[in-house]
């Protein structure tokens, strides 16, 4: 019973010592982070690429700079134009490898290259960087949050620690209240 206790006391301290993050009481804490949500053209932060065939998306950045590797890669084996374009089943379009030179630096324009010689079942889209909170996770103090995220970041874009009041939460704000107002040196169990 003394671990109990003994957990109350530490509890309630960090509590009392802990930031607010400018919250008012009684707060609680959750993982703030991004993800990448799909928005109408023009008003993204980087553009997409959805594969059909493995039914995953793509940063057409990564997308357009592996396809430019394993091209030199090609290069590099020696393969002929006419080998490479062979290997893509583009043998009957020798041109192929032109109109790749005009779009090699842009992720859009390689995209649509990709869509027109290589896989038309791609669909190129653009997306934005937005925040979001978890709402199936909740920390009573901001260093079990940060834990969690140093324990877990691998689930999360950018993860970090975020404050939020229980509005109009009677319950929890009189149960906050007993962690840390009680006097836990007078409570024997």
């Amino acid at each position: 019973m003394n671990n109990i206790i003994e957990f109350f006391k530490n509890l309630q301290h960090e509590m009392k010592i802990q930031d607010t993050d400018h919250q008012a009481s009684p707060r609680f804490w959750t993982v703030g982070h991004y993800k990448w949500e799909r928005v109408a053209d023009g008003c993204g932060d980087r553009w997409s690429v959805f594969d059909a065939n493995n039914a995953e998306v793509y940063d057409a950045e990564l997308f357009r700079k592996d396809f430019l590797s394993k091209l030199e890669v090609m290069k590099s084996d020696g393969l002929s134009e006419e080998e490479i374009l062979e290997e893509w089943g583009l043998s009957d379009e020798s041109y192929a490898l032109d109109d790749l030179k005009y779009s090699i630096d842009d992720d859009y324009e390689f995209c649509e290259w990709y869509k027109n010689y290589i896989d038309e079942d791609i669909d190129i889209f653009e997306e934005a960087k937005v925040h979001h909170c978890n709402n199936d996770a909740f920390f009573l103090t901001k260093s079990e949050c940060q834990k969690h995220i140093d324990a877990n970041h691998y689930h999360y874009l950018e993860p970090h620690t975020y404050a939020r009041t229980l509005f109009r939460c009677p319950t929890m704000e009189k149960l906050m209240g007993i962690i840390e107002e009680t006097d836990w040196n007078k409570v024997k169990l």
